[in-house]
């Protein structure tokens, strides 16, 4: 008769401590085999609401429609394009001549270590400058260079030509409402 494994007076004092300690001794031994689960035992029945986590979920929605976005941005821009958070620095220090870069990270919502790495990536290009700031060593003011405009500029005919194959299938009237209600779920402050 075999004994049970799981009860805890057989199981070694290693293997009481650490529950991956099993894990390892398992495979350090030649002679052990995990065995994998009985498929043939009967297995409780859930009715299908207890085990769909994705029907109907806003989020699920939401990740799959930007799965789908991305796909549409990178077939027409290519696959070496700029990614769309490097877009949108690129368009913010467009837009805002002269941003310091800590004010840049604030508005993108990513870390300071994380700006750095977009701000070296698009100056790498020749998109963008780094312009001491008076009277702080220690923080730069970011601006386009002429081949970053001309980035910009054949960006923004490209996105158009997104933008136009993202929504072709809404009528004019559905997108702006997706983009307001889209707006309501990504603003903060409300729970």
């Amino acid at each position: 008769m075999l004994k049970d494994r799981s009860s805890t007076d057989e199981k070694s004092p290693s293997e009481r401590l650490s529950p991956n300690a099993s894990k390892r001794s398992r495979k350090a031994s030649t002679k052990s085999v995990p065995q994998g689960a009985d498929c043939r035992t009967e297995q409780p029945t859930y009715n299908d609401n207890e085990l769909d986590l994705l029907s109907g979920t806003l989020g699920y929605a939401i990740k799959r429609a930007q799965m789908r976005s991305y796909e549409v941005l990178f077939s027409i821009l290519g696959p070496n394009a700029l990614t769309p958070g490097r877009m949108t620095a690129l368009s913010l220090i467009g837009l805002q001549p002269g941003i310091i870069q800590s004010a840049l990270a604030e508005q993108l919502k990513i870390n300071r270590a994380s700006m750095v790495k977009v701000i070296d990536a698009l100056e790498a290009l020749g998109f963008v400058e780094r312009c001491a700031t008076e009277g702080d060593r220690r923080s730069y003011a970011l601006r386009l260079t002429l081949v970053g405009n001309q980035a910009l500029q054949k960006l923004h005919q490209q996105i158009d030509e997104y933008e136009k194959a993202i929504s072709s299938t809404l009528a004019k009237g559905e997108r702006k409402l997706l983009m307001e209600l889209l707006e309501k779920v990504a603003a903060e402050g409300r729970s």
